[in-house]
Order: C-alpha cells, then structure tokens, then sequence
C-alpha cells in the first residue's frame, strides 16, 4: 500500500482530474487509437515522489498536472508500460484448447485476442511517448532556474520546452545519455572507482550508497564536471533539514558514522574529510531520493 495514496487522491479530486465515471476517480478507459489525457494526469499523481507530493500538495488546476517534470514524466511512462506488459504477459501465459468451445467461450476467446490487440497497440504508443521525452532532453542545455525543477514551480521555462511539439531531432535516443548513472561516474572517476573496488565487494548490492558517494565526488569537481549547474542549483538543502525530518536524518547519521572517517583512514588520497562531510551526504541521499529513476538507476539533471 502506498503510504502517500490518500494525498494522492486528494489532489486527484481538488485538481477536478477527470475519470470516465461520476462514482470511480481512478477509472480511465483506454482505447487503440486514444489514451486519455486524463489518465495520464492520473499516473503523473500516482508516482509523485514526496518532493513532488510536497510541491503539488495544494494544487487545484488539472492543466498543471499535464507536466510535472521529466522524472515524473519517464517514471509515469515507465510505469504504465510495466502495467500494461504484465497485463499481455497474463493474457498470453493463458492456454486453452480451443477445440469444441461452448458459444460463451469463444466470445471471451474474442474479447481476449481484442485485449491482446489493444495493449499491444497502447504498449507502442506509450514507447512513442517516452522516445518523444527523451528527444526533447536532448534538447535542454540546463535544467530549470530554480530546484526542484517542476512544471509548477517554473512555469515559465517548461511552457518554453512546449513538449506537445515534436522534437527537432528524430533519432534514437538512449535513456543513459540524458541522466547520470553510476557507471558514468565512476568511469569519470578512475581514481575513485579503484577505491570503490576495494571497498565494495558487491557494488549493486550497495548500489545507492555508491551512488552518494559518487554523486559527493563528482560534485567535489566544481565547474570541472559537466552536471555543475545541476549541482550547484541543487545544493541548498536547508529546509528539507527540519524537525519533520529527525528520524531520517538519525539514520543517515548511523550510516555516515559507518563509514566515516574509517573510509578517509583508509584511502587519504580518495575521501577528503572537508569533501565528505555529513553535509554532502545529507545532500547526495537528498538527490538520490528525488531526482531519480529506478530499474535502472539515474539521477535525472533537469
């Protein structure tokens, strides 16, 4: 269960998003040749992370819910092709033998090709849609003036992107070439990814602790590296440091005390205790936790 879902609907039915029924708000009907508007502002609410919840709180217009942002927009449609391919998988996983069907079970025989037909068609529209997101942040050459970096807190830049518009550019694009992955900074840092070796005998294993860690050293670049604006725009932290936040920023305090200064003992020459302050991982957990993808991972820098 989701612990955010009554926010969730909530801002469903303030923003008046419409449904295809009076009775159900979460009712969309999809068809081959059209998938609601609607039901697309409905997903963007359904995968809001707490920054995004936070900001969209009070939001009573449905048209700002036509865009959130772009981690918002690839995990809305992420998310809706994982439904929707675990539905085609369940429709084709069942066999049946067809011989000397009863009348009713050739018509259910009928509705399940249509079913199969129509996602496979929506499946491919909704990968038209991610191309499409991902050809327009090929585009952008800095993310929004102000973090986080959402539709309703810059409106005006994002009504800029126009993302109705089909992109200028037409070719295939990479979801790694428009977001930081791990991989991508550690090959940037080789220094730094030896020691990582060292001390993780199973990266993916502990994947996000890497990835903060990752984060702090690129970062440490200044100007240097190339997702500096990103950084630097993301960088005060402040008000998400309150009392709301006590638990959380205990245990993030355990695990600094886990691994530091005993990784700075360790390798001098890799984690500079003025770098790697509880401060940096205060701001890497920070980033992790809300600018980024799952499955797989990366930190979406605009």
């Amino acid at each position: 269960m989701d612990p955010n879902a009554q926010v969730k609907l909530q801002i469903v039915q303030q923003a008046n998003v419409v449904s295809s029924s009076e009775n159900e708000p979460l009712l969309n009907y999809i068809h081959r040749s059209n998938i609601p508007p609607s039901f697309y502002k409905l997903m963007r609410i359904m995968v809001m992370n707490e920054l995004e919840l936070s900001n969209y709180l009070n939001c009573t217009d449905a048209s700002l819910l036509d865009f959130v942002g772009y981690r918002n927009e690839i995990t809305m449609l992420n998310t809706v092709n994982a439904l929707l391919q675990a539905r085609l998988i369940a429709i084709r996983n069942f066999s049946l033998n067809c011989s000397n069907l009863t009348p009713w079970q050739k018509y259910a025989m009928m509705y399940r090709q249509g079913q199969e037909n129509l996602l496979t068609i929506v499946l491919a529209k909704i990968e038209q849609e991610k191309s499409k997101v991902l050809r327009h942040m090929t585009s952008i050459t800095e993310p929004a003036p102000v973090a986080p970096f959402l539709g309703i807190v810059n409106p005006e830049y994002f009504n800029q992107q126009n993302m109705e518009k089909e992109p200028e550019s037409n070719g295939v694009v990479m979801l790694d070439s428009v977001v930081i992955t791990l991989n991508q900074l550690l090959q940037r840092n080789p220094r730094f990814k030896k020691t990582i070796d060292q001390l993780f005998e199973d990266i993916e294993e502990e994947q996000d602790i890497v990835m903060m860690l990752a984060l702090i050293e690129e970062r440490s670049k200044g100007a240097e590296s190339k997702w500096n604006v990103f950084f630097e725009r993301t960088s005060d932290i402040s008000k998400y440091q309150g009392a709301d936040n006590e638990e959380a920023i205990e245990e993030l305090q355990e695990l600094y005390d886990s691994l530091f200064p005993a990784f700075t003992e360790a390798f001098p020459d890799t984690f500079d205790p003025a770098v790697y302050s509880f401060k940096a991982l205060f701001w890497a957990e920070h980033i992790l936790n809300n600018y980024s993808l799952n499955n797989p991972m990366g930190i979406v820098p605009i």
